[in-house]
């Protein structure tokens, strides 16, 4: 492709960025989900990143029994997928709710049961059916759908896009963010606590109590990232060389695997 055509398609991607219903940088991760099998999967879960209130309830006089019902959603790589898994679960139910000749219960009462927020969920399963159909008539993805037995893709989407928002394990539950080059901890309720992933990828760093948090994280590969714009110095090095030493591996594993599969 030459920089004339490769110009054409960035301008065109930017417009399709800045008509999308959803932020540029989530446009991009479901672009990149589409690229690698699960674009439906982006989709549901850039809405939920995205809604101004959380589908989990925690109200104050039940906080323990909210947590523990959490976990039956629980993706244990991924807060990403938690949440995906809970809008998936309440699709579900719904459909069942609304079938003709289906059981006969109250889908307020259901969510309720496993302190699932219905406004939040009834916004997000709306504002889908938006951002499908912008996907499909206007972007021209196609609404592929993961494996539900390996969600892999999922996370190298979200490490691919939001290459940005990256971690690197410093100790416990510590990561010390790429580009901010600052340390913080994983979200309290956070899949991930306990796991001493390597690399992380998260949505928000949030300040509280004094101390950062990394909300709504998912483990990755460094094998993910060996291609993504790391911040350097002025020599061009990478800045953190825990981070050089890490992605330095990944690309010997890379070159190890290639060499495998050569004939």
């Amino acid at each position: 492709m030459d920089s004339i055509t490769r110009n054409q398609v960035t301008a065109a991607q930017g417009h399709l960025a800045a008509k999308c219903p959803v932020d540029p940088i989530w446009y991009r991760a479901i672009e990149v989900g589409a690229k690698l099998g699960c674009c439906m999967e982006m989709v549901d879960i850039a809405l939920l990143c995205s809604s101004q209130a959380s589908i989990f309830l925690r109200p104050a006089q039940y906080q323990q029994a909210a947590d523990y019902l959490m976990k039956s959603f629980q993706h244990s790589l991924s807060d990403h997928l938690t949440l995906a898994n809970a809008f998936n679960a309440y699709m579900q139910v719904r459909q069942l709710h609304q079938q003709e000749g289906g059981p006969k219960f109250d889908l307020a009462e259901w969510c309720s049961r496993f302190f699932l927020n219905i406004q939040a969920l009834e916004a997000v399963y709306l504002q889908r059916q938006e951002l499908r159909s912008f996907m499909e008539s206007q972007a021209k993805f196609a609404p592929t759908h993961a494996s539900v037995q390996d969600m892999t893709c999922v996370r190298k989407a979200l490490a691919i896009a939001f290459c940005t928002h990256t971690a690197i394990h410093h100790s416990g539950d510590v990561y010390r963010t790429v580009h901010e080059n600052t340390s913080a901890l994983l979200a309290p309720l956070s899949s991930l606590v306990g796991g001493d992933y390597e690399w992380i990828v998260y949505t928000t760093l949030r300040t509280s109590g004094g101390k950062q948090y990394l909300e709504t994280a998912t483990a990755i590969n460094a094998e993910w990232l060996v291609e993504a714009r790391m911040p350097t110095k002025g020599n061009g090095s990478l800045r953190q060389p825990q981070v050089k030493r890490s992605l330095d591996d990944a690309k010997a594993r890379n070159r190890t695997a290639q060499g495998q599969l050569a004939p």
